[in-house]
Parts: structure tokens; sequence; C-alpha cells
């Protein structure tokens, strides 16, 4: 398929595999309806995973690592 800027998108191996699967994306600018990333960008799950949670799989470990940041920060304030 052809990208918007005339480039090729999804034809690598690593986004067919992805085609139909129920992924989490890591990046920027995800309040979108629709977001164009590198299959790299994205963590396929099994029907197991609800879409919710392939959905939060990249923030909630982001937020714990944020928590995690500002208590050595503040630590070493002291």
């Amino acid at each position: 398929m052809r990208g918007v800027d005339g480039d090729r998108r999804g034809c690598s191996a690593e986004a067919q595999a992805l085609l139909g699967r129920r992924v989490g994306m890591f990046g920027g600018e995800m309040y979108a309806g629709y977001r164009c990333l590198p299959a790299q960008q994205c963590m396929a799950f099994d029907d197991s995973v609800s879409a919710e949670q392939a959905a939060s799989c990249f923030v909630n470990p982001m937020t714990a690592l944020g928590f995690w940041k500002r208590g050595i920060l503040r630590a070493r304030r002291r």
C-alpha cells in the first residue's frame, strides 16, 4: 500500500505479521483516531488480552518509571 507521501508502508514482513492482530503501540501522539507507526513500535497480543489492556501496555510501565525516577531525584535533594 502507498503512504500519503508516496513511500511504501506496510510492506515489510514485520508489518505483514501484525495484520489482523491486536497490538499495543509505543510512540507519541497516540490520541489520534489513526496512527501509522513502524512495525517495531507495535507489540502483538493474543486474544486473551483486551483492547484496553493492550492500549495501556506502554503507559503503566512508563508511569511507574516516572514515579521511581521522581522518588530518586527527591531523595538526592535531601
